[in-house]
């Protein structure tokens, strides 16, 4: 098993894709993740009352390991933080809240880059004990063009998420679908890094390049490999419902 992640040259530099669902960039000591949508199980259950138990704990201890693994000094979230403005129920606020100063404590040169989301837009101010800086995309960090829409992190070499990218892999009668890190041209669209979030089939082309990730291991796919069905890079996302993710999670993965 490989915990360190695949090792990708993007734009001249080393990028490292983590099985945690995140990217590495060592010279830059720099960690992106895309789409972790904090409050969106506070929103089924406020808005279309569903009993969906809250995750906010689960996920921030998933990024604290990150964290951890890569001791980075800056972390880039490439849009989508919180769901709605259902994240400003009590639950979220607090642990978020007392999250952020654990991490101060434990990581005290750590800055945090919202660069923004369409749900980020539509979801009102964050607190400020959150700590970070809130930014209109796209961004330049280092070499990358940062934003949320992989069509605005362009001309390259781009870093994004909103896709929710997701491969299909069949074997006889059986069917696997995995989160992924989809590469075309440039531009590198990262997986959701929320456990509460469906991913949807990409359509892979001639020169994409696709790392599929399991429980502890990211693992390139040979060309061919997958359904030729789905969505075009920089496409609209479609709502399709996969089924459960690879990876550790408490009791059922949700799509």
């Amino acid at each position: 098993m490989n915990r360190a992640g695949f090792s990708l040259e993007l734009g001249g530099e080393e990028l490292r894709l983590l099985p945690g669902r995140g990217a590495w960039w060592p010279a830059g000591e720099t960690l992106f993740v895309a789409d972790l949508h904090w409050g969106k199980e506070a929103t089924f259950r406020e808005r279309v009352a569903v009993p969906v138990p809250d995750l906010t704990h689960h996920e921030l201890a998933r990024l604290e390991v990150l964290l951890e693994q890569t001791d980075c000094r800056q972390l880039v979230l490439l849009g989508d933080l919180v769901h709605s403005s259902a994240w400003r129920s009590e639950a979220v606020v607090s642990q978020v809240a007392a999250w952020r100063n654990r991490v101060r404590g434990r990581f005290p040169r750590l800055e945090l880059l919202l660069i923004e989301g369409n749900h980020d837009l539509r979801s009102g101010g964050l607190p400020s004990e959150w700590g970070l800086t809130r930014l209109a995309p796209p961004v330049t960090v280092g070499p990358f063009v940062c934003a949320h829409y992989p069509e605005a992190a362009r001309p390259g070499p781009g870093l994004a998420g909103h896709l929710h990218p997701r491969i299909d892999l069949h074997q006889g009668p059986d069917r696997l679908r995995l989160p992924c890190f989809w590469l075309r041209g440039e531009q590198l669209t990262l997986p959701a890094f929320a456990w509460f979030a469906s991913h949807s089939a990409i359509t892979r082309e001639p020169g994409d390049r696709v790392f599929a990730i399991g429980d502890d291991e990211v693992l390139e796919l040979a060309s061919g490999t997958g359904e030729g069905r789905g969505r075009p890079a920089g496409g609209s996302r479609r709502r399709r419902r996969s089924s459960p993710q690879v990876g550790k999670a408490p009791g059922k993965s949700p799509d």
